[in-house]
């Protein structure tokens, strides 16, 4: 039996060349889906996250039922629009290259 490779990648920073939270703001706010009092607890809890009081799970649980608040299929459709209309176009080249040479190996790519 074959031995199986993965490669790990993270979004922000890695793939994407900028951070994937802000840009979700900022898709949410040009989208007019966030309200300024939600876009300061927004930035309030990713303080609250950025300090170690929050935990990354807790942070999308708000955020998906304070400021989304849509079931599962809407919150899919939501994600797919803001990657492409904002997020693709932030994806990094040497990214795009090391993402293909994983795949051409075989690797299973995580990200």
């Amino acid at each position: 039996m074959g031995q199986e490779s993965a490669a790990f990648f993270d979004l922000d920073r890695t793939i994407l060349t900028i951070s994937s939270g802000r840009l979700f703001v900022r898709y949410l706010r040009q989208a007019r889906l966030l309200t300024p009092l939600q876009e300061a607890k927004l930035w309030y809890w990713a303080g609250l996250y950025l300090i170690g009081r929050l935990d990354f799970p807790h942070l999308m649980a708000r955020l998906m039922v304070d400021v989304v608040n849509r079931d599962e299929a809407a919150t899919r459709g939501l994600c797919q629009r803001w990657f492409d209309e904002m997020a693709v176009m932030h994806i990094s080249e040497d990214a795009r290259e090391a993402l293909a040479r994983h795949r051409a190996a075989g690797d299973r790519v995580v990200i």
